[in-house]
């Protein structure tokens, strides 16, 4: 049964509200009658039709925010208008409000915003209707820690080691090492954790250190921590020099590796898959040629290869490899296509002039797609033109000016703005046997909620498929296709973080949180992005100076402190030595599973190479109610 319901406003100020029974003086000026959105949000089901079939094909779920509608009375705290006035007062309009619900079983707290406070101020008995927006559609329910390698005390006077490299007293030792125990979670839906990872204080000795360390859930989930890869990403201590310097980073699943050796004054980067090698092509600051260097995947580092020649000095739009041959677009006053050499490291004249209209063009994107390229540009007409190449002959796919025509459904055009606005700066890929284009803009306004899809006949676009992280316009941002997923990264504009947020996309989950990286796109959009079976592939420039390997104690030691966040958006390893705050991801191994409680029992145990004795263990996780 609903008992009270305690509501905060902005300044602090908090007023209960008696459900259970009417309060022979009542100080809040309201009596409640009834409150609507509290149980379960609804949920979008999106599902996608099938062109062939009757039916429809599960694409994503998600649930809308939750809208909680407050229905009362106005009862006399001095008199009725003083309390319409109260209502004001602890539902602003347009501020935040923090709502506290208990019941007979439960506490559920939530925060929202007061869209509507509309008092019946002329009836005869006065009343108002208040609705408040909550973001988040869950109710949180507190949170629950639990403490794994609790210490028992041993040390007792008097007292003597007897020994200079022998640890022989014990001032305590883990009550639980490995026993494991059981983590009751009492939410609705499943939650992620925090887990505080303590290395015990020993001043006896040297110390304690652990090298490995595996943290098992219900025996069939783990999350193992090979210390002794450690491995972060820090800027120098003291940078000095905050002009652009060249970075390039390989990532697997969850960790990511520093390649130290990219030469310097890299301008503009083009990478591309050849012969089953990592090429990158890249212009400098210091001369108008176009460079030529490969990854050796097994030093992982960067040779340098003769560079190339060409006769429009370092110009690119995009580089393609289609059939194990390198093109190579410019689109400027020429519209030149050009085919790399391998025996000259020169590039070849394919084509030239192909396209008058191009002159000026802009907003370019590429994609090697059923034996063919396709790309994507705007051009000086403001019309969004679709052309496709194989090999030696281009083709313009549709004459995208002409909304006449009954190929209107595969007109790109039509799809990215029509006769409204050129669309432009999106992303665009290959997954699923389609091309994809996300994201953009058209006529000045991002359009995050764009995402199409095109099969080698027909456009569709996708409906709640707008990509996550930032809403406003995306600078520093990167897509490719990863593991069967679409891996999309990106960098808020003007934040100075290490970090980089991480979200994938399948079709049947749609888009979800991954941890986020510890590299930084810095403040150009010129990382680019290129995958294989291994690993992906980043290269681009940095604005905070280089970047150093530490911590330099690949283990843990006495006094450090290792923070795990499983929670969905916030994934996350960090470590805390002397002060210091550290971006440890590189230390999970890329089999280990993100933990998630389940309702009911979660049971936990770990073990260690080193001082397992000295591991102290906190968990800490919030309960979350689908309602009240």
């Amino acid at each position: 049964m609903l008992k009270r319901v305690i509501i905060t406003n902005s300044f602090g100020e908090s007023m209960e509200y008696v459900i259970d029974g009417v309060q022979a003086e009542n100080p809040s000026g309201l009596i409640i009658t009834s409150i609507d959105g509290l149980g379960p949000v609804k949920a979008n089901i999106n599902m996608v039709d099938l062109a062939t079939n009757d039916g429809a094909k599960y694409n994503s779920a998600r649930l809308s925010s939750r809208n909680i509608v407050i229905k009362a009375f106005f009862t006399h705290a001095s008199s009725i208008e003083e309390a319409r006035l109260l209502s004001y007062k602890y539902f602003p309009i347009k501020s935040k409000v923090h709502i506290s619900i208990k019941t007979d079983n439960r506490v559920a707290d939530t925060d929202g915003y007061v869209e509507s406070n509309e008092p019946d101020i002329f009836s005869k008995q006065s009343s108002c209707q208040i609705s408040i927006i909550c973001e988040n559609p869950y109710f949180d329910g507190g949170e629950v820690n639990y403490v794994f390698g609790d210490t028992i005390p041993l040390f007792k006077f008097t007292f003597g080691n007897k020994s200079l490299d022998q640890r022989l007293i014990k001032i305590s030792e883990n009550a639980e090492p490995t026993a494991g125990r059981d983590f009751i979670y009492g939410g609705d839906i499943e939650a992620g954790i925090e887990m505080n990872i303590n290395l015990l204080t020993d001043d006896i000795l040297d110390g304690f250190s652990v090298t490995e360390l595996t943290v098992t859930q219900d025996d069939d989930k783990s999350m193992d921590f090979l210390l002794h890869n450690m491995e972060t990403l820090v800027p120098n201590s003291s940078p000095t020099n905050l002009e652009h310097s060249a970075c390039s980073f390989i990532m697997d699943d969850y960790r990511c590796k520093f390649v130290p050796n990219i030469p310097e004054q890299v301008n503009q980067t083009y990478l591309v898959v050849y012969q089953n090698e990592l090429h990158c092509f890249y212009s400098t600051y210091a001369d108008e040629i176009l460079h030529h260097m490969k990854l050796n995947k097994e030093t992982m580092m960067w040779e340098k290869l003769e560079d190339t020649t060409c006769v429009d000095g370092a110009s690119a739009t995009w580089i393609v490899c289609l059939n194990n041959v390198i093109y190579r677009y410019v689109w400027d006053v020429y519209s030149t296509i050009y085919r790399f050499n391998e025996s000259t490291n020169h590039w070849d004249t394919v084509l030239s002039n192909i396209d008058d209209d191009a002159v000026n063009s802009f907003g370019h994107l590429a994609v090697a797609y059923k034996n063919a390229i396709h790309c994507f540009s705007v051009i000086s007409s403001g019309i969004n033109r679709h052309y496709i190449f194989n090999g030696s002959t281009y083709q313009i796919a549709s004459d995208t000016g002409n909304m006449q025509t009954v190929l209107t459904r595969n007109d790109p055009d039509y799809l990215f703005g029509g006769n409204r606005e050129p669309y432009s700066d999106a992303m665009a890929l290959v997954y699923d046997n389609k091309i994809h284009i996300l994201g953009g803009i058209s006529g000045g306004v991002d359009r995050s909620d764009r995402h199409f899809t095109f099969d080698g006949s027909t456009w569709l676009e996708l409906t709640n498929a707008r990509l996550p992280g930032n809403q406003s316009c995306k600078e520093h941002k990167t897509m490719v296709v990863y593991h069967n997923k679409i891996h999309y990264f990106e960098k808020y504009r003007g934040s100075n973080t290490l970090y980089v947020y991480h979200n994938s996309w399948d079709a049947q989950n749609g888009w979800l949180p991954e941890a986020d990286t510890p590299f930084d796109f810095g403040s150009q959009s010129c990382t680019h992005v290129i995958a294989d079976s291994d690993y992906m592939y980043f290269v681009g420039l940095d604005a905070i100076g280089s970047y150093t390997e530490e911590p330099n104690n690949r283990m843990l030691i006495t006094g450090d402190q290792l923070i795990v966040n499983t929670n969905k958006g916030k994934k996350s390893i960090t470590l805390i030595r002397g002060g210091n705050k550290y971006n440890v991801l590189n230390i999970l191994d890329k089999n280990s599973t993100w933990f998630k409680l389940k309702r009911g029992a979660n049971r936990f145990s770990y073990s260690a190479v080193g001082d397992e004795d000295a591991l102290n263990l906190i968990i800490t996780a919030n309960k979350w109610y689908e309602g009240v």
